[in-house]
């Protein structure tokens, strides 16, 4: 295992990785457990580094891949992958470095934005499939993006889900100022069950969405004491600010960009748009940054006639 890397499957015996706060799902119970039908397992990177996989559907269908936003961890897309599945496809969800229970560096370098597009090129190579279509939402879709432009060929397409870089991300900015070594020991004494809750009626337009599964699943991976350091680490160093047109022009692969009509971080979003041929573009006006789990009859059905598009192509 890479130095300093802590590994979620000793969280219990570990004092390091003891919870912070009582209350919080144990490993165990996150998401996906108890579905029928999942599968999970760890991957270790070249890096050293665990990542947890998460898979829904046949084994042998296409592949999608799906990167989740800042802190979100498989859970982020749990309304799409059944979805997916019962049309034939295989969807791969990776916790990314930082997140859910895969491993946590406390090295600032690991979280910006050259090492986060390594680390992703990384479990690419790790799952060994060919071409998949990469599903990525907020942050993961900048990192999507980024990861098209370092490594052309490696995705057969994009899917976009009020992906950072396509708009003002405000928030995100406001943290960076905010996002100091010092303000660690408080930001975990803050992050307590209702600031998460909170924190998604504030996402959501639909505040029903705002249940008792879904603010345990965003709170779980806070138990973990390198889950704030790689919070602060992803506001100060990632990359929150618009890509230029000539970055747009070189994704190269088709892209379905969807956005939230009402979305309260990727803000005044670019217009006129000018993404690569056979790109399509979903605005759900009643929806905030997670549109995919407010509206997912709206977007699993552009998503499932995106990827139609693409299997008619060839």
């Amino acid at each position: 295992m890479a130095a300093g890397v802590a590994s979620r499957a000793d969280a219990r015996d570990d004092p390091v990785l003891a919870p912070h706060v009582r209350g919080r799902l144990a490993p165990e119970a996150m998401f996906p457990a108890g579905i029928p039908g999942y599968r999970v397992r760890f991957e270790t990177l070249r890096s050293g580094e665990r990542v947890r996989v998460v898979e829904l559907g046949p084994e042998d269908g296409q592949p999608i891949v799906f990167i989740g936003g800042l802190g979100c961890c498989a859970w982020d897309h749990n309304r799409t992958y059944p979805a997916m599945a019962s049309a034939g496809y295989r969807s791969i969800a990776v916790d990314l470095r930082g997140h859910g229970l895969s491993d946590m560096p406390v090295d600032d370098a690991l979280y910006a934005t050259d090492a986060m597009v390594a680390h992703v090129i990384e479990v690419l190579d790790v799952l060994d499939v060919a071409r998949p279509v990469i599903v990525g939402h907020s942050m993961g879709g900048a990192l999507a993006v980024h990861v098209s432009l370092r490594a052309p060929g490696r995705a057969r397409a994009l899917v976009l889900i009020s992906a950072i870089g396509f708009g003002v991300a405000l928030p995100p900015e406001i943290g960076r100022v905010l996002a100091r070594r010092w303000t660690i020991p408080a930001a975990r004494l803050l992050v307590r069950r209702w600031v998460i809750a909170l924190g998604l009626r504030v996402l959501y337009v639909a505040n029903d969405r705002v249940d008792a599964r879904n603010i345990d699943e965003y709170w779980a991976p806070s138990q973990f004491a390198g889950f704030v350091p790689a919070m602060r680490a992803l506001l100060e160093h990632f990359r929150w600010s618009r890509f230029t047109p000539d970055e747009i022009s070189r994704i190269g692969v088709p892209c379905l960009l969807v956005r939230g009509g009402r979305d309260p971080i990727v803000a005044r979003p670019l217009d006129a748009v000018r993404l690569p041929p056979g790109s399509r573009e979903l605005m759900v006006e009643d929806a905030g940054h997670l549109p995919h789990d407010e509206t997912p009859e709206i977007v699993n059905s552009a998503l499932l006639e995106f990827l139609s598009a693409l299997r008619a192509e060839g």
